[in-house]
């Protein structure tokens, strides 16, 4: 809790900064292409998606089922989204700093075959307030390129599960749950965004960049969050 109270005062901090500066304000959204990396990114996705599941009420068709198997399936990546809104304060004339907030998704998927006789499509899904704090330099008219921490503060995290069961494409059985999974993940993400925008006429910008995390995805596993980012924003 002491670190949410940190992250809030930083960010309060900045906003009493910008009121004695000549500070605009936009918002920005777009689409997110998110992963876990590292060495134990595939053993983080099956343990947490063995953990997620111990206790629940399962059809009985799935006590013979080897979810073991899973460790065969690497995670894929799963496209999502973020929106929020930012401050830009220009500190030189070709240096901007710009703190953010944002709602953003990240995620993974599994999927494989369970037993020669069952499909597994697994998808996890988190949200993040996410406050970026950007370096922004303009190397040429319009285009620039940013760098700066980024603060993020997980707000849930699910597994949406699909199970189907059939002979070749007839299906037999179709099976779907969903189950909170939030108390498995670290809290608290701190890591790196970088990439490259660009302004257009009437206060529209692009940007293309990727946030990379420091912080374990789990307390046991060397798995980090990694995702693309493209977006779209205005300054008013």
């Amino acid at each position: 809790m002491k670190k949410h109270f940190l992250l809030i005062a930083l960010f309060l901090g900045l906003a009493t900064t910008a009121l004695r500066a000549q500070v605009a304000f936009g918002v920005r959204a777009g689409v997110s292409i998110a992963n876990i990396r590292g060495e134990d990114a595939n053993n983080a996705a099956v343990t947490q998606y063995t953990s997620s599941i111990t206790g629940l009420e399962l059809p009985s068709f799935l006590d013979g089922v080897n979810i073991g198997s899973l460790a065969q399936a690497d995670p894929q990546s799963l496209t999502s989204f973020f929106a929020g809104g930012y401050m830009d304060l220009p500190i030189l004339s070709a240096v901007h700093l710009e703190p953010g907030v944002y709602l953003a998704s990240r995620g993974y998927r599994l999927q494989n075959a369970l037993e020669g006789i069952a499909k597994l499509d697994i998808v996890n899904r988190s949200y993040y307030v996410e406050i970026p704090v950007y370096a922004r330099v303009f190397v040429s008219e319009g285009l620039n390129i940013f760098a700066g921490p980024q603060f993020s503060i997980l707000v849930s995290n699910t597994f949406r599960t699909d199970i189907s069961a059939g002979i070749g494409s007839f299906n037999l059985l179709n099976f779907d749950f969903e189950n909170d999974n939030s108390s498995e993940l670290n809290n608290i993400d701190v890591g790196l965004a970088a990439g490259v925008g660009y302004e257009l006429p009437f206060g529209l910008n692009l940007q293309l960049g990727y946030d990379l995390g420091f912080v374990r995805f789990t307390e046991d596993t060397r798995a980090y969050n990694g995702v693309w980012k493209l977006g779209a924003g205005i300054t008013f």
